[in-house]
Parts: structure tokens; sequence; C-alpha cells
């Protein structure tokens, strides 16, 4: 969940990496999250006397991450011609997606592990969406 500064993805480079749209921003940040668990891999190996991170599976077949980026920013030009740009706060269609990418993550980790609980058919739909699905979570 991030405004950037109020600022559009509109070509900034960081890392050297050009950030044009939400899924270069996730790609960046998961790629940053992948190197950094594989430094801790290394230093833990090398700590406990194994040889290289070479000599096991690369940290992206074994760490799992994902990244869903929010962007909250908006922009508008004003019938006057005035550029407007807001960090807009979430938005209904953000949250909604928020609430996706939450479950299919939720449903690939019980998909490798156990089998999902099924809610109960008896159970009255949570008048408040979000907090229902948080609760679901646990």
């Amino acid at each position: 969940l991030e405004d950037f500064f109020i600022t559009p993805l509109d070509g900034w480079t960081c890392d050297g990496r050009t950030i044009k749209s939400v899924g270069n921003a996730e790609s960046y940040l998961e790629d940053r999250a992948l190197m950094g668990c594989r430094d801790d891999m290394a230093s833990s190996m090398s700590v406990r006397g194994h040889a290289t991170v070479g000599a096991r599976a690369p940290a992206r077949e074994r760490v799992q991450i994902s990244v869903k980026l929010l962007h909250t920013y908006a922009e508008w030009t004003s019938e006057d011609g005035l550029k407007m740009q807001v960090g807009s706060g979430l938005t209904e269609p953000q949250l909604q997606e928020a609430i996706s990418f939450m479950h299919q993550r939720r449903v690939a980790m019980y998909e490798e592990d156990a089998p999902i609980k099924q809610p109960q058919a008896s159970r009255k739909p949570s008048k408040n969406r979000f907090l229902g699905f948080v609760r679901s979570l646990k």
C-alpha cells in the first residue's frame, strides 16, 4: 500500500531498473526480497560449515515470495487545465484486488500443506467483507 510520495509510476529507476507499472514494481520487490533471502542463507550456511549456496537449490526454488502493490495514487486534469495529483487512499477496487490476492495465496499455501477448511453453510455472511476475510485466514 503505497503512493510513492504522490508520484505516478511513469518510468523512474530503482537500482538501475525502470519502473513504469505496478507489475514492474512488484517484480523489483520480489527480486529484492529473494536477494535478501539468498544473502541470509549464504551467511547462515557459512556459519554451519556448508561450502557454498550453489551446492543447494537456488533460493527461488526454496523460498516463495509474492508481492502485491496497491498504488494509492490518482491524477486528473481539472476543467481549467490544472493537473491534480493525490495520494488517494485505498479504493474499493484496490481492496477487492488485495482480498483476491490474499485468497489466492492462502489457497496455494493450503494446497501444498493441507486441505482448505470449507466455511460452514449455516454461517451468515459478514457485514464487513474485509474483516470477515481476515478472520477466515486465522
